[in-house]
């Protein structure tokens, strides 16, 4: 029984989980999260200009 949690103890630690969640999920995130904000949110500011420019063009209203 010692040996079994010796062995897996790495595999079930708290430091193992908050650093497998920080590389997989939180890094990217933040990461993303700067592509987008760069140049103050140009990115985001062209896709709602493609919205209401659909919008405006077809005649839609339900893309909000």
């Amino acid at each position: 029984m010692r040996e079994s949690m010796a062995r897996l103890t790495a595999q079930f630690s708290a430091n193992r989980a908050v650093r497998e969640y920080t590389e997989q999920h939180y890094l990217p995130a933040a990461a993303a999260y700067r592509e987008r904000a760069a140049e103050k949110g140009a990115l985001g500011a062209q896709v709602v200009d493609w919205q209401h420019n659909l919008e405006q063009q077809w005649g839609l209203t339900t893309l909000r």
